[in-house]
């Protein structure tokens, strides 16, 4: 008996650090950027909460950009870069049609970066790092990303610090977003040991989704960086406690 007895305090104990997941404190946001076009005044689009992020003029604003265009944003200096020599660009379009009166990110999805491939065989992409974080800590890693101009299905898949996480990441510019969790990603990824977190997303040229026209494949309307709240030690003592007092009471039966 003092055997079973053992063995289902060992089950418990595990099923009570399981659920001590509980998170202690709330995330915050340490860095938020929204990309704006170019030619467009700094922080006429940028979302409340964002900082402005465009990238640099080469000749007049339309040109592709080639070279990596680097940002210092207080503490956090963050580099955009092409993953192939074909380039990128930046466009800004119009108003984003909705009913739904709660939906607040409207202005995030206004203008944008993208990777410019020459061909639909092309597996070009975008590169974001971010330096300036604490090296080896967790954080979530938010990333909208839709074109309303874009009459067609677009296909990327993305890696953080070289390890993929996200495949066949999928939009269609004709379905406009209409909540403000449409149209984007997230990832919890520890910084190096530098304390760079280095965001990669590529063109895939395989998708059976990649259809005619869908040569541009990638695309970053904003970004934000939160941290990411350690598990709550009071609530692993609580549940401990909660799971022995469950046990005393099974032995009185």
């Amino acid at each position: 008996m003092r055997i079973i007895q053992k063995a289902g305090l060992a089950v418990i104990t595990v099923v009570a650090l399981f659920f001590g997941t509980i998170r202690d404190g709330q995330a915050a946001t340490v860095l938020g950027i929204d990309f704006n076009e170019r030619a467009t005044a700094d922080g006429t689009n940028t979302a409340p909460g964002f900082s402005a992020f465009q990238i640099d003029s080469v000749g007049t604003s339309g040109l592709i950009q080639t070279a990596a265009t680097v940002r210092v944003f207080g503490a956090y200096t963050v580099t955009l870069s092409n993953s192939a020599p074909e380039g990128y660009d930046d466009r800004l379009r119009g108003g984003v049609l909705t009913n739904n009166m709660s939906f607040t990110d409207h202005l995030l999805f206004r203008d944008f970066v993208f990777a410019r491939p020459i061909d639909l065989t092309s597996t070009g992409g975008l590169d974001l790092g971010i330096a300036g974080l604490n090296p080896n800590e967790t954080y979530n890693i938010r990333v909208w990303s839709w074109d309303m101009g874009s009459g067609g299905t677009r296909v990327s898949d993305w890696s953080i610090n070289g390890t993929p996480f996200l495949n066949n990441y999928t939009f269609d510019g004709r379905i406009y977003p209409d909540d403000n969790n449409d149209y984007q990603f997230s990832i919890d990824a520890a910084a190096d040991a530098s304390g760079v977190l280095l965001l990669s997303g590529r063109r895939d040229p395989t998708s059976v989704d990649a259809n005619s026209a869908a040569s541009f494949g990638v695309f970053l309307n904003a970004i934000q960086v939160s941290t990411v709240p350690e598990p709550s030690t009071y609530a692993l003592m609580g549940l401990g406690v909660l799971s022995f007092l469950g046990l005393r009471r099974f032995r009185r039966r």
